[in-house]
C-alpha cells in the first residue's frame, strides 16, 4: 500500500476539525452527566435552594429573578421570588432592607460551604468531562488505529505526521494530545 503525503486543503482539514469537536463535547456531556450523579450535584443544588427559601422565610423577603427565569417557575415556587421589575418598585426602605439580608446571607458559614463546594465540584466535573473526552478522543482513538488518527481524521483521510513524514512515537502523541490540545488549548480558556 502506498500513500502520497502531501498537506491536506483548508476545508478537509476544518471538516475533520469540526467533526472531533463534536464528538468530543458530546463524549464530555456524557462523562459530566454521570460525574455530576457520582458527585452528587444535585443534592447540593436542592440544599442551596432549601438555604434560600429558609432566609426567605426568615426575613419575610422574596428572592429577586428575571422576568423570563419568574415565568418559568411552577405556581408553587412563584410565592419565593419576584422579578426585577416589581423590585425596583419596592420603596428605597424595602431595597435597604434585602441589601441587608443578601449581606448576610452571603456571610451565613453553611451558606458560603455550600457555595464553595457547588463551585468546586462544577469545576470538577467539568474538568473531568473534557478530560475523559480528550483521553478516548484525541488519544486512546489514534491509539486503537496505530496512526494517530482521530475519527475526524480518518473520515477525511488525513493523518499527522512528523515534518519528516514519520509517524509520531506514542510518547509524542501523548504529548501532543493531552498536554497541547487538553491543557493548553481547552483547559487555559475554561480556567480563564
Amino acid at each position: 500500500m502506498s500513500f502520497s503525503i502531501q498537506k491536506a486543503n483548508f476545508w478537509k482539514r476544518i471538516s475533520a476539525y469540526i467533526f472531533d469537536a463534536l464528538l468530543a463535547v458530546m463524549i464530555a456531556v456524557g462523562f459530566a452527566t454521570v460525574f455530576s450523579h457520582l458527585f452528587r450535584y444535585d443534592d447540593y443544588t436542592e440544599k442551596m435552594h432549601a438555604c434560600q427559601i429558609q432566609y426567605v422565610q426568615e426575613h419575610n423577603i422574596k428572592l429577586v429573578v428575571s422576568k423570563e427565569a419568574y415565568d418559568a417557575l411552577s405556581e408553587e415556587d412563584k410565592e419565593w421570588y419576584i422579578t426585577q421589575e416589581d423590585y425596583n418598585a419596592l420603596s428605597d426602605t424595602e431595597k435597604a432592607r434585602y441589601a441587608e439580608v443578601n449581606q448576610a446571607f452571603g456571610k451565613d458559614p453553611e451558606i458560603v460551604k455550600l457555595y464553595k463546594t457547588r463551585f468546586q465540584l462544577t469545576f470538577a466535573v467539568l474538568s473531568l468531562g473534557i478530560f475523559s473526552s480528550h483521553f478516548i478522543c484525541y488519544f486512546l482513538v489514534p491509539l486503537f488505529f496505530k496512526n494517530g488518527q482521530t475519527l475526524g481524521k480518518k473520515c477525511f483521510g488525513l493523518a499527522v505526521v512528523r515534518t519528516n513524514c514519520v509517524k509520531m512515537s506514542n510518547t509524542v502523541h501523548f504529548i501532543r494530545s493531552m498536554v497541547g490540545l487538553y491543557a493548553m488549548e481547552t483547559m487555559v480558556p475554561v480556567f480563564i
